[in-house]
């Protein structure tokens, strides 16, 4: 057995009692200066709930997120809006401003399907994707500042200029702008891994005029 504690290194003699049965039984020590308990041959002794306490760690602690990194943008159209501005009976032309707005959501999407392993020997596995999808979540949504179920409101205003005897039809392609990236993420074993994600940055629309004579 060790001559000194393992842990904070404090000397102890021949001298020095055992405090539990099994210590007395089977030899062992603990530590008078931080409480280290070893047994007879110097392995630390581990209670029940220290080891379910490592246990715990080694589950979800396991794995952080080392940055989160923005690649490119994509569009999704979502819907036209129409406007019929008249102007058949005027012989002149007519400057008009709409007021446009459109409620969103600022949501994100997780590729866990596509996720890849970067550097390591293990694979990414449905078990290790379950175990760090919460950290995923939790650096995307700080990045972005996303809070659950929080509508933000797209308003413009556009100015329009009819000719005149026109009627004209404005069409407005409401889409939205998704910037895509990846989450890395390492463990203890330095093995690395990339998860794709996708967020709502934004909405506008594209605009389009038809004059009908």
């Amino acid at each position: 057995m060790a001559n000194t504690c393992p842990k904070c290194a404090t000397s102890f003699n021949s001298r020095t009692l055992p405090k539990t049965i099994k210590q007395r039984l089977l030899g062992g020590w603990t530590c008078q200066n931080c409480g280290y308990e070893i047994d007879w041959v110097g392995r630390e002794v581990i209670r029940p709930t220290q080891q379910q306490k490592q246990r715990s760690i080694t589950i979800h602690g396991e794995w952080i997120v080392v940055n989160v990194t923005e690649t490119n943008r994509s569009e999704e159209y979502i819907g036209v809006e129409q406007r019929v501005i008249d102007n058949t009976r005027s012989g002149s032309p007519s400057n008009r401003k709409l007021f446009v707005s459109k409620e969103w959501t600022k949501s994100y999407v997780v590729e866990q399907e596509n996720a890849r392993k970067i550097e390591g020997k293990a694979e990414v596995s449905v078990k290790i994707l379950a175990n760090i999808s919460a950290s995923i979540e939790n650096a995307i949504t700080a990045k972005y500042s996303i809070a659950s179920q929080t509508r933000q409101l797209h308003s413009e205003e556009i100015d329009i200029t009819i000719p005149s005897k026109t009627r004209i039809r404005l069409y407005l392609q409401w889409k939205r702008i998704w910037q895509h990236g990846f989450v890395r993420l390492r463990n203890r074993r330095h093995v690395e891994i990339e998860v794709p994600f996708k967020v709502v940055s934004e909405l506008t629309f594209d605009q389009v005029q038809v004059d009908e004579i």
